[in-house]
């Protein structure tokens, strides 16, 4: 579940970003409401993850709508291309195993219910969100070059400056890493 054919081109990223987000929603949909907004043991709840994942996705949107011009200003251009969808999955990986893959700051998550909000209305909320924050990087990519993906570059919180390219590598592989381990934690698999 929440498989990636590791994309290399603009070509393949689109659709496995796109496939990944439709997958999650209808996942997470079929999720019963109270299972959505409850913690997996000490872990995020689903409502969690999935909060931390638009939080993470619309940066990246909005990085990638910033004019390129203030990009490389900002960030310095990348001239040696950029990783493969593996090696920045790996890197991301062992970044987990270091213990320095903790998400903090704007990126942090919380299971708790805003006050005044149902459980029924913050998963709607929630999903309308991703929903959202999907269009909007899908708008986003569509609008780069081949190119300019290996071009320019954005900053990571946790791997440092990536590529465009490999942002949106690293994007596929941790939304499909969280979705894997919500289902993995409904499902008794995991921790």
């Amino acid at each position: 579940m929440f498989d990636i054919e590791p994309p290399s081109s603009k070509e393949t990223l689109a659709p496995t970003l796109s496939r990944l987000h439709d997958e999650i929603v209808i996942y997470l949909e079929a999720m019963p409401t109270q299972q959505f907004v409850t913690p997996q043991g000490e872990a995020w709840s689903p409502a969690g993850h999935l909060r931390h994942l638009v939080k993470s996705v619309k940066a990246v949107a909005y990085g990638m709508g910033m004019p390129k011009l203030a990009l490389a200003l900002r960030f310095g251009v990348g001239f040696g291309g950029s990783r493969s969808f593996g090696e920045i999955r790996d890197v991301y990986l062992q970044a987990i195993d270091d213990g320095r893959a903790r998400a903090t700051g704007r990126y942090a998550s919380s299971s708790e219910i805003p006050d005044g909000t149902t459980p029924e209305a913050w998963r709607a909320s929630l999903l309308d969100r991703w929903v959202q924050a999907g269009e909007g990087l899908a708008k986003a990519l569509g609008r780069w070059s081949e190119g300019a993906l290996d071009r320019h570059r954005l900053p990571h919180p946790i791997l440092g400056k990536m590529t465009v390219r490999e942002m949106l590598f690293f994007t596929a592989y941790h939304n499909a890493h969280h979705a894997r381990r919500i289902h993995e934690r409904a499902e008794g698999v995991a921790d």
